[in-house]
């Protein structure tokens, strides 16, 4: 175990790029999904209200009597009553300044106008009402107004209150048993909770691409790098220990490495869903298990994507821009980063030939979202999609091999180049 160990003392010392692309990017990713899961409780027993906004009236009653006081009371129920001075100057004031939102002003000798049109089946004479300009609210409170004086005029001719006095206050009562300032609610119930969790989740998981591969990438590619110079090579070639175990105990220090990066990034994730989803009441077992699994999958693809590169003896530097530019196309490429719907053809028809749109389709096959939100989740269709991430990686993980393979059994190749003297004369 001796190259193993040598191999993650060689990563702990360039820790940087960890830190850089696990830790930064994975941090930053994470932000931008933990917004899409707090913006969708997933709890199942959350319930939001929508509250109607209170608008602020002003009652003139210039007639003096019973039907004035009865509308104040009657919208006191559902609004804010301001009370201003009954003369020109103040009720202009007031709509200027947006004092109020609604001034509703009786004229004198309105009740007995109103009684008598009632009592005739007429149509009652209309009040004056000033709305503000800046505000919806006073012309939804006129609505009220309206109300008020329906209710008192059918009261009036029903003949179920005979004077006006009764009439105002038994429409002032009905408008009260009717709880005029109840809000409109609104809840969620447990599918729709756990649709709107999946999602969150769904987003989260599928943007771990970009950390995940350009992390592993760089310090996988880095480290079988450092085993491949010139030097250290021929130091190899000469050893007792075989080609193979030597390749193994490099794989299984890569593992590690990467199980750390899926651990950590797995781990922050399912902190981000454990409140709002207690006791898995929103998203059961499965539905948590089976994206963590896919997003190991593509770990081992990005590792085998890292092994690769390095078997091919390229620069750091190189490798770091390799990384970078084949995450970003992952990532937006893939479904992650846009819902597929809304992306060009071309860039889904690129994406299909890339490991990372099987593994959002794996990841939407689990949750039901997304590209599989028609069908609902399916378990074939998630280990179908996941089985396309895997032989990527199979790919991947052979051609780095074979590459190892042709190096060892052609030393010659790598020899450096030796410039010769010779001597004239």
């Amino acid at each position: 175990m001796n190259t193993c160990k040598a191999a993650l003392r060689i990563a702990w010392q360039h820790k940087l790029y960890l830190l850089i692309y696990m830790v930064g990017l994975g941090t930053l990713m994470l932000v931008m999904g933990s917004s899409a899961i707090s913006s969708n409780d997933g709890s199942g027993s959350g319930v939001d209200s929508f509250q109607v906004a209170t608008p602020r009236i002003a009652v003139i009653n210039t007639d003096g009597g019973a039907l004035g006081d009865g509308l104040r009371d009657y919208l006191a129920q559902t609004s804010t009553i301001v009370t201003l001075h009954d003369d020109a100057q103040s009720l202009q004031d007031a709509v200027a300044r947006n004092d109020v939102d609604l001034i509703a002003t009786i004229p004198a000798g309105y009740s007995s106008r109103f009684e008598e049109a009632a009592a005739n089946g007429e149509r009652p004479p209309t009040i004056n009402t000033a709305v503000s300009y800046t505000s919806g609210k006073g012309s939804l409170a006129k609505i009220d107004v309206d109300g008020y004086f329906t209710q008192l005029r059918n009261t009036l001719s029903s003949g179920l209150r005979a004077d006006m006095t009764s009439a105002v206050d038994y429409t002032v009562q009905q408008g009260a048993r009717s709880d005029l300032r109840a809000g409109i609610t609104v809840v969620q119930t447990k599918s729709q909770s756990g649709k709107s969790l999946s999602n969150g989740f769904g987003m989260v998981m599928k943007l771990s691409i970009y950390p995940l591969f350009t992390a592993l990438t760089v310090c996988v590619s880095l480290l079988i790098g450092v085993f491949n110079s010139r030097e250290t090579s021929r130091r190899i070639t000469a050893s007792p220990l075989r080609s193979f175990i030597f390749s193994g105990q490099q794989l299984l220090a890569c593992l590690l490495i990467g199980l750390i990066c899926w651990v950590l990034y797995s781990g922050a994730t399912l902190a981000l869903i454990a409140p709002h989803n207690p006791g898995f009441s929103a998203l059961s077992p499965g539905e948590v298990a089976l994206p963590v699994i896919t997003q190991l999958v593509f770990t081992l693809v990005a590792i085998a994507f890292g092994y690769m590169l390095g078997q091919f003896r390229i620069s750091t530097s190189a490798a770091n821009g390799i990384a970078v530019a084949l995450g970003l196309v992952l990532m937006f490429t893939s479904g992650a980063a846009f819902d597929p719907s809304v992306m060009p053809e071309v860039m889904v028809i690129l994406g299909k030939l890339t490991p990372g749109w099987w593994f959002s389709v794996s990841v939407d096959q689990a949750l039901g979202i997304s590209t599989a939100s028609h069908t609902g989740a399916s378990l074939s269709g998630w280990f179908q999609a996941l089985g396309l991430v895997a032989a990527f990686g199979f790919a991947f993980l052979c051609v780095g091999l074979a590459a190892g393979r042709f190096r060892t059994t052609h030393p010659g190749t790598m020899a450096p180049a030796v410039t010769q003297l010779t001597e004239l004369g």
